[in-house]
């Protein structure tokens, strides 16, 4: 690709639109672990705890 020419893959996406749809999902998966692994807010966490001790009624 470095003549600048754009060549098809055969689902009908160039070279560079595969790319970005690459760095796209690594972002996101990046932004997603990170959120997933921040601890649960302390409010979030007191609501689960009443829940619980309530039986879920």
């Amino acid at each position: 690709m470095a003549d600048g020419k754009q060549y098809e893959q055969g689902n009908g996406q160039t070279e560079s639109d595969q790319g970005a749809e690459d760095a796209i999902a690594q972002n996101l998966k990046r932004v997603f672990d990170q959120v997933a692994s921040e601890p649960i807010p302390d409010q979030l966490q007191s609501l689960l705890d009443q829940l619980k001790s309530s039986g879920g009624k």
